[in-house]
């Protein structure tokens, strides 16, 4: 079996789009799956640095920068990323048209065509004869997003798959169902994320993510007025201008690479107040990673990814972040980051990937070869 991983059309595979959550995901892909014994096929832009088996180019960056409108790709400024994911845009009709042409020619029976990023590649593999037949198959590889558009789904969150299935109206699937669903949470190369027990900036208070109302970000000049001996920092893409206010409360761009595990790492706690049912929050599982203590709200993924009183506190209301924040900085930060290590990390979610592709194999009809052997197994 071999994997055709499809990476964004908006961005590139490089960390110069880390603070595109998808953009990461396809990033730290293909060295966890090769790691499974899995041959990994990338399908972007020119310069990618995915890691994959081969990496296929569908277009160079000089065409790529001119269909985003951009200088540089570092300048996003306050704009959110994710506003280029425009599936009639010009830039995805140019990338789906060649990637149709490059899956026609290198799709073979028992392959697996990963989508990240669900609809965006629609176009692309529509038609696809040996998925028409069953003999290749599209898996949705981290469904973060309101609209699946396969039956083989792998959603970031339980909290997520339930809130989709009730989107769709449906109980659930039955045993005789085709439909195939699984749930891995978002995966991180720990070494990306070192652990800091003595954080540089004890009375300094983060937010990481998306600046705007769902994001909770409201909350921020609250506590701020609560806490005028802490010094708060938003840092992301949006306006933050609704936001500001109390002296001690500053914004920053959108930081990327290093600079993420940096930032969170050096904050006494990390604040993710969220107004909607969050399929994962990458940004959140960062910070434990780093040791760093979360104040979240008390719904979505953080049921699954914040434990409380262990890596932070989920909070129901203003009140609940103001009466938890003091707590939570003073957390063990050890615990903290061992406790996201043993549950977020490659290793730990390379081998629940490769019991789905396994899952995939023995589905495919008429499919010649047996399930790959899981690494280890006798």
């Amino acid at each position: 079996m071999r994997l055709h991983l499809l990476a964004l059309p908006h961005t590139v595979t490089d960390r110069t789009f880390s603070h595109c959550a998808f953009s990461g995901k396809v990033l730290r892909f293909a060295p966890m799956l090769r790691a499974q014994g899995f041959d990994v096929i990338h399908y972007g832009v020119e310069g990618a640095e995915s890691g994959a088996n081969e990496q296929v180019d569908l277009m160079t960056q000089e065409e790529h920068l001119g269909l985003l409108g951009q200088q540089r790709y570092h300048e996003n400024g306050t704009g959110f990323v994710g506003d280029k994911a425009l599936v009639g845009s010009e830039l995805y009709r140019r990338f789906n048209f060649r990637l149709h042409d490059e899956l026609v020619d290198r799709l073979e029976p028992g392959d697996v065509i990963c989508l990240p990023f669900g609809y965006a590649h629609d176009n692309a593999i529509r038609g696809l004869e040996l998925l028409k037949s069953g003999e290749a198959r599209a898996v949705e590889t981290g469904i973060g997003y309101p609209n699946p558009c396969t039956i083989y789904r792998v959603f970031e969150s339980q909290a997520w798959r339930h809130w989709v299935t009730g989107k769709e109206e449906r109980d659930g699937a039955g045993w005789d169902s085709p439909r195939q669903e699984w749930v891995i949470p978002n995966y991180y190369v720990l070494n990306d994320w070192p652990v800091v027990l003595e954080p540089a900036n004890r009375k300094t208070v983060v937010f990481f993510g998306r600046i705007n109302e769902s994001k909770g970000c409201a909350v921020l000049p609250v506590l701020a007025r609560a806490f005028p001996g802490l010094h708060f920092v938003m840092c992301g893409q949006g306006d933050p201008a609704p936001f500001l206010g109390p002296p001690n409360l500053e914004y920053r761009p959108p930081i990327n690479g290093d600079g993420r595990a940096e930032f969170l790492g050096n904050a006494a706690a990390a604040i993710f107040p969220s107004r909607m049912i969050e399929p994962f929050c990458g940004a959140a599982v960062e910070a434990m990673l780093c040791g760093t203590p979360v104040l979240t709200s008390d719904a979505g993924a953080f049921t699954e990814t914040n434990l409380n009183g262990i890596t932070g506190y989920r909070c129901a209301d203003q009140r609940a972040f103001i009466a938890r924040l003091s707590a939570a900085i003073f957390l063990d930060r050890a615990t903290v980051a061992a406790s996201a290590r043993a549950r977020f990390s490659t290793e730990v979610c390379g081998p629940m990937y490769a019991n789905v592709f396994d899952d995939v194999a023995r589905a495919m009809q008429r499919l010649s070869l047996p399930a790959r052997v899981s690494a280890g197994a006798a």
